[in-house]
């Protein structure tokens, strides 16, 4: 990501911010838990922040034998 923005925008992680706090997800999608998330960072450290919610998405189906 870093490669795509200006020199100017430095991404950091919340290691990097020295970040430790649990997020609570109470969002029904991925979306809606990635704005929750970007909005409690913004409310906390005054920063303005991306999030994201990816998980990994499997669908499962039944097999009768």
């Amino acid at each position: 990501m870093q490669l795509i923005l200006p020199p100017s925008i430095e991404i950091m992680d919340l290691n990097d911010l020295e970040f430790e706090e649990d997020i609570e997800e109470t969002g029904k999608t991925l979306k809606e838990n990635a704005i929750l998330k970007a909005q409690f960072l913004y409310q906390k450290l005054k920063v303005n922040c991306i999030a994201e919610d990816s998980g990994l998405e499997v669908e499962l189906s039944l097999i009768h034998i």
